[in-house]
């Protein structure tokens, strides 16, 4: 599981450098309840995720790793929320570059 998450966040770092050439300077990031937007940033914060994701990957593999001698069902919970964590993060990046 921990080498599919690793492989899925070097596809995803590989993504979003090669849309980072299609975006605008200057991309919308949040939308209000109205459909509006109401936070613009550089297109350079796009690889906020990649490096969102791997910080979740690197907490959930030691946290496992801590857990893994006490209770195997907890630390298999972690490395599960952690690859949930990564399918948002890829939600996020098919949003923005798409």
């Amino acid at each position: 599981v921990v080498g599919v998450a690793i492989l899925g966040l070097l596809v995803m770092a590989g993504v979003v450098w090669y849309g980072m050439g299609d975006l605008a300077p200057i991309t919308p990031w949040h939308l209000n309840s109205a459909g509006d937007v109401d936070r613009w940033v550089s297109n350079g914060t796009l690889w906020r995720l990649p490096f969102g994701s791997f910080m979740a990957l690197a907490i959930g593999v030691v946290l496992g790793a801590f857990l893994w001698q006490r209770d195997r069902f907890a630390a298999r919970f972690v490395i599960v929320s952690m690859c949930i964590v990564q399918v948002l993060a890829w939600v996020a990046v098919i949003d923005q570059l798409w």
